[in-house]
C-alpha cells in the first residue's frame, strides 16, 4: 500500500517506490526486533531465509529441558 501510494503521488516511478519502501520497512522490522525482543532467541538462519514458520523444528525437549539441534 505504501509503495502504491508513493507511486500515485507521482514523486517517483513504481519500481523506485518499491525500492524505497521495502528497505525502509525491513529496517523498521529489524529495529523493532532489536528493541522488543532482546531476551528472545531468534534463529538468524530462519529469519534471513524466511523460514520463520519452521523455527520450532530446531528445538528438542529432552528431560524437561529444551535443546537446539544443529543443522
Amino acid at each position: 500500500m505504501l509503495s502504491e501510494a508513493l507511486a500515485r503521488s507521482r514523486l517517483v516511478a513504481q519500481d523506485a517506490a518499491i525500492g524505497l519502501v521495502f528497505p525502509a520497512l525491513f529496517a523498521a522490522g529489524v529495529l523493532l526486533i532489536n528493541i522488543y525482543a532482546r531476551d528472545v532467541h531468534i534463529d538468524a538462519h530462519a529469519v534471513l531465509l524466511g523460514e520463520i514458520g519452521l523455527v520450532w523444528l530446531d528445538v528438542v525437549t529432552l528431560v524437561g529441558s529444551r535443546w537446539r539441534t544443529r543443522r
